[in-house]
């Protein structure tokens, strides 16, 4: 079935989708410049973020900031239905210029702390409109209405402490965090597997199971999003490149056309 409605507009994207078979291999791990709200509907199997897995319910929320990996892997048998979010920063500074939403998504470390249970959240509304939204008013008030909402239970939520903490994957959730300490370092298979005491093999094999990506691919998404990041901020595409642990401007180039479908110079 696929896609049942999409909106979009400069300040936030939302879609509904369900799919009553789920492909293997169909989602991999992916990250956002956008933080993202993501509502798991219905289905059958667990969410990875940043080397924690969560188990996903019907009715779970779970919240990614800028740059935090994450891939649902989805029981092939069953349908998969879900609502998604992605707002800009720029948008939430507006509605919330205390900050006070904000904390939720970037004051714990990544991958801990995303997952909200449905009996954590008092207004459970959101269960209920995503299968009626034209009759509900104006798409984009009920967008709205709905976002702010989600945001608003989840940062109570998260005040109290009350939200899951997941399951690490054990030694990933500290090479994870190694990595991202050391993003604009030289980084290698053979440098990070001695420095966790693993074999190549074993340090690829632990990643992916733990990640659902490559090494070397999570590296190189986690350097993109950086440089993405210097790039709106005004800093020439050529710093960004060394300043974001690229060797050289030519390979950066060509991974950050193919990575967000426009050179690195548009955001300049």
């Amino acid at each position: 079935m696929g896609t049942l409605f999409e909106y979009s507009d400069s300040d936030f994207f939302a879609y509904h989708a369900l799919d009553t078979r789920t492909e293997p291999g169909r989602f991999s791990m992916h990250a956002h410049r956008d933080p993202e709200i993501y509502c798991f509907l219905s289905g059958k199997g667990q969410y990875r973020v940043e080397g924690t897995v969560y188990p996903l319910r019907a009715g779970d929320v779970l919240i990614m900031r800028t740059a935090e990996t994450h891939m649902p892997e989805i029981e092939t048998d069953t349908p998969y239905e879900r609502f998604v979010f992605n707002f800009s920063p720029e948008y939430l500074d507006k509605l919330d210029p205390s900050g006070t939403l904000w904390r939720m998504f970037f004051d714990r470390p990544l991958g801990k702390g995303n997952l909200y249970r449905p009996q954590c959240l008092t207004d459970e509304s959101y269960l209920r409109v995503f299968s009626d939204m034209d009759k509900q008013g104006p798409l984009r008030t009920v967008l709205l209405s709905r976002l702010l909402t989600l945001l608003s239970e989840c940062a109570e939520t998260y005040t109290s402490g009350t939200q899951s903490k997941g399951a690490p994957t054990g030694r990933v959730t500290r090479i994870v965090r190694y990595l991202n300490d050391h993003l604009t370092e030289e980084l290698t298979l053979d440098g990070i597997a001695e420095r966790f005491y693993l074999s190549r093999s074993q340090l690829c094999r632990i990643f992916r199971e733990g990640t659902g990506s490559g090494v070397m691919e999570y590296i190189r998404i986690k350097r993109l999003m950086a440089a993405r990041e210097q790039i709106a901020s005004g800093i020439p595409a050529g710093r960004a490149t060394t300043a974001c642990g690229f060797s050289d401007y030519s390979s950066f180039y060509r991974a950050y056309k193919d990575r967000f479908g426009v050179s690195p110079t548009k955001g300049e």
